[in-house]
Order: C-alpha cells, then sequence, then structure tokens
C-alpha cells in the first residue's frame, strides 16, 4: 500500500470492462475461486511472491537463447526506486509508472547513483495509469504516499498551486503496445515484446488501471499480474455502493480470461484493531476460498469483528493472477515457480 496512487476523485455509476456500453457490474452463474495455495504460508506476502516471479523471470531468460527478447516486468503505482531496480537486478527490463512530479524526481535522483548495467534497463514514465490515454489529470503534488488524483473543483480549493500538477494520462494498453514513450531512459528504450509481470498497487484506482488494460488481459499479454485488492478503497475511490459488487470486477475480468487466481495475505492498517491478530494468526485459514465475492464479505466481517470505526481503513489483500499459457523455466528455481508450474500442468490435464 506504499504508492503514490491514492486518490480522492472518482465517482461514477458504471465502468465499462467489455464493449463500450458494457457496465463494469456482471452477474456470475457461478462462483469465481480462489486458489490458496500462498494465503497460509507464513512471511510469505506479496513482496515474497514478486520477488520469486522476478527470479523466475531470470531464470527464464537463461534457458532462452541469446537472441530472445529481454523480458520485462512493469510497475504500476511507484513511490521509490526500490521495485524498479529489483526488476533490474534480475536482468529484466523494468518499466515504472509515477505520477507524482515529485516521487519522479526522487526515484531519478535514486536511479541515477546506480551501476550503467542497473540503470540501462530502468525506464520511468511520469504520467497515471488509467482509462484514458487522452489528456491530463489534477494530481496533488506533496511527495507524499498520500498524493492524489484531484477533480478541478478540488484542485482549485488548493491555494499554493505548487502542490497541484498536471499529469499525463496514459493506459497500460499503450505502454504494451509501445505507444508511449518514457519520460527517463527514452534514448536507450526497445520495444517491449514480452511482458512477464506487472504489479499494480494504486490504492483504488485498480479499476481504471484494468479498464485500460483489458485487450491485453483478453489476450494474455501478461504472464504474472500481481494486485492490490482492497473492496473499501475500491469503493470509497469510485463511489461504489454495493460492499462486494463493483469492487469485484476487475477480478472477474481476468478470472473470465482464463487467468488462475490466488489469494494472498490479509493486510490491515498498524494502527487498526486487529492488525497483529491478522497479521501473526494466518487468519486466512478460517476465509472462503470458494468464492471471491464471500472472500470479500469476510474481509468486512473482519471490520465488524475487531469493531473499527467507520472511517478505517479496513483490510484489503493481493491478487495473483496466472495466465493459462505463462511461461516458467524449465527447472523453477523457488517453491512458488514449483506451486506455479505444478498447478499449470495439473489444469493442463482436465
Amino acid at each position: 500500500m506504499m504508492c503514490m496512487y491514492s486518490l480522492t476523485l472518482v465517482h461514477e455509476n458504471s465502468i465499462s470492462f467489455g464493449d463500450e456500453n458494457t457496465s463494469i457490474v456482471s452477474s456470475r452463474s457461478s462462483p469465481t475461486p480462489f486458489r490458496n495455495d500462498f494465503a497460509a504460508i507464513k512471511s510469505y506476502a506479496a513482496r515474497e511472491i514478486w520477488i520469486d516471479i522476478l527470479k523466475e523471470g531470470q531464470q527464464l531468460m537463461k534457458e532462452q537463447s541469446a537472441s530472445s527478447p529481454r523480458l520485462a516486468a512493469v510497475e504500476v503505482g511507484a513511490n521509490d526506486s526500490e521495485q524498479a531496480v529489483e526488476i533490474a537486478k534480475n536482468g529484466l527490463e523494468s518499466h515504472s509508472i509515477e505520477p507524482s512530479p515529485k516521487a519522479f524526481a526522487k526515484i531519478i535522483e535514486q536511479v541515477k547513483k546506480l551501476p550503467a548495467d542497473i540503470t540501462d534497463k530502468i525506464f520511468l514514465y511520469n504520467a497515471a495509469a488509467g482509462d484514458s490515454g487522452e489528456g491530463y489529470l489534477n494530481f496533488s503534488n506533496s511527495g507524499s504516499t498520500g498524493a492524489s488524483v484531484l477533480t478541478d473543483a478540488q484542485a482549485a480549493l488548493i491555494q499554493n498551486k505548487d502542490l497541484v500538477a498536471k499529469v499525463k494520462s496514459i493506459t497500460m494498453e499503450q505502454v504494451l503496445n509501445n505507444e508511449v514513450k518514457p519520460d527517463y531512459n527514452s534514448l536507450q528504450h526497445s520495444d517491449l515484446h514480452s511482458v512477464f509481470a506487472t504489479k499494480i498497487d494504486v490504492q483504488g484506482f485498480e479499476p481504471k488501471v484494468f479498464q485500460g488494460m483489458k485487450k491485453a488481459i483478453k489476450n494474455h499479454k501478461i504472464d504474472f499480474i500481481l494486485t492490490e485488492w482492497w473492496p473499501k478503497g475500491v469503493n470509497k475511490m469510485n463511489g461504489y455502493s454495493e460492499q462486494c459488487g463493483e469492487a469485484l470486477q476487475y477480478l472477474y475480468l481476468m478470472a473470465d480470461a482464463g487467468y488462475t487466481l490466488y489469494a494472498t495475505h490479509i493486510v490491515g492498517h498498524p494502527n487498526d484493531a486487529g492488525y497483529l491478530e491478522v497479521k501473526y494468526r494466518a487468519f486466512r485459514k478460517g476465509l472462503p476460498f470458494s468464492d471471491i465475492k464471500l472472500h470479500c464479505l469476510e474481509l468486512y466481517k473482519l471490520e465488524v469483528k475487531f469493531q473499527l470505526k467507520k472511517e478505517a481503513m479496513g483490510f484489503w489483500t493481493d491478487v495473483l493472477a496466472v495466465a493459462p499459457n505463462a511461461k516458467l523455466p524449465r527447472d523453477p528455481v523457488s517453491n512458488f515457480g514449483r506451486t506455479i508450474k505444478k498447478n499449470m500442468e495439473e489444469s493442463s490435464k482436465l
């Protein structure tokens, strides 16, 4: 949840994930399950999963011929250079999208201090990834983790205009189709060929990001997608009324395209009641995995259990989505890779 991408603006009744006139809300004739292979493993949360994904990408490139295009990973919503550098150190092309001009400048400053063999693989975009590849958004340019997109009315209320920036709006489709160039390292940039993994953490703006990448998902252009899933935050930021309705739609988008969804650990704010119990007592074991809607409702029940205040952040998690044709090394180097490969082989026999 440490990204520079929180929201204050979006209030829409529906978002199209299909054709242009299709509502975000879809009826489900059957449950959509989570796999729980990783959900209750102690000390194996989203960060550890992401690191293992990158290790598998590195190993896959070692097994490929020297003429094969370098694999790439895309981070949507950065706070600093940590993830961009982690990707590059594993040998993958690193593409990071960060809307905050102040945070972007900080990332560039950090990256420039690194050896050339790392910096040459890092490409940075000072933009907001969303559902539109045109125009600009107002962005709170405080440089803090609470920076957010602003409506015109909200921006007008801020007296210090240095705290409001106009930020380019781009879509993930544009990035994946090489239709936008990075704002840093553009001379080193070569076309993206194979996107091995994408990490999305935008604190409630996820529906907009996924709206801008639905074709890529349908066509399985990304092997692994690790995204934050914070139903309460998504509802609040987008003006959704149903607890577990519209907030599930970007997960349904991936499931309907054939991606397998894996649950991970529950996360809460350290200042809220229940945080330590959820963190250290593997509360995941008591949650339903047979249907993501039931799973979502249980996150809200935890708020009741711990008597959280209405304004509390509640609970969230990260979801790993694995494409049906996801590439893995012949010999995976992590328990994560071996588990995913085994599951994919078993699924192919069904």
